[in-house]
């Protein structure tokens, strides 16, 4: 129950996303090179096409905003730091030492200690309470948007070893597990035993059989924790673990 209302905490703290309305001016070369440049050190991956890099940025466009923000963020603290030199002219090393110098580091959650865990004291939740909207928004919007597109593609599948895609079951009949969730973009998706991740979906729930759900276009039938259950059914009926005040 703490570690829910701790994250229903987080949530409310979740600073909202900047969009460039339509009189804006769309994104300059130089701020596009300056998110390649900050792709390029999140990644560690110098050689990724600028190309489709380029055709991703220019699709999302919803992040716009957050990408402008950006650039004006690490161009300051790059000419702070390094004699007015633009973020996209630093090599690989002094972009390193700008973005640590923005983003404090925290251990992934199965990192954590079990007490933290358990209770909701993770350092991810600590992060709300101390770190600014900005920073926030910065690591949210842009940076964790970023990793999840490189991720997405043939180069990202490569770092973790795998030659195609994962996301498909090797036999649909087999059970597969949910063991853990996690919200991006104010999107909550499941983890599965298998590596991949979903959107969760409430209509994938199975009606008649407690604590499993449809994954994988519904040809995988996956277990939910009593745990995971309970998350689940406090973000989609939150007036069910109201907690009264006096």
């Amino acid at each position: 129950m703490l570690r829910i209302i701790a994250r229903n905490f987080r949530d409310r703290l979740r600073p909202p996303k900047r969009v460039l309305s339509e009189v804006d001016e769309p994104l300059s070369m130089d701020e596009k090179e300056t998110i390649y440049a900050l792709f390029e050190v999140i990644t560690s991956h110098p050689n990724f096409s600028p190309q489709r890099f380029l055709a991703f940025l220019d699709h999302r466009t919803d992040l716009h905003g957050e990408m402008r923000y950006a650039f004006k963020m690490l161009d300051s603290a790059s000419a702070k730091r390094f004699k007015g030199l633009p973020f996209h002219l630093l090599t690989s090393g002094c972009r390193q030492k700008i973005l640590e110098s923005i983003l404090k580091k925290y251990p992934y959650r199965s990192n954590e200690s079990t007490f933290r865990n358990k209770f909701g004291f993770t350092s991810k939740n600590l992060e709300v309470l101390t770190t600014s909207s900005e920073v926030k928004s910065f690591r949210e919007f842009v940076v964790r948007e970023l990793l999840a597109f490189f991720y997405e593609g043939q180069e990202g599948w490569a770092v973790v070893g795998y030659d195609k895609a994962r996301g498909h079951a090797i036999e649909e009949e087999s059970e597969g597990e949910v063991i853990d969730t996690l919200e991006q973009s104010g999107v909550l998706l499941l983890e599965l035993a298998d590596g991949t991740f979903e959107e969760f979906d409430q209509a994938n729930m199975i009606e008649n059989e407690k604590g499993m759900i449809w994954v994988k276009g519904g040809r995988q039938k996956a277990r939910l924790s009593p745990e995971i259950e309970a998350e689940l059914t406090a973000q989609t009926h939150p007036s069910r673990h109201a907690v009264a005040t006096i």
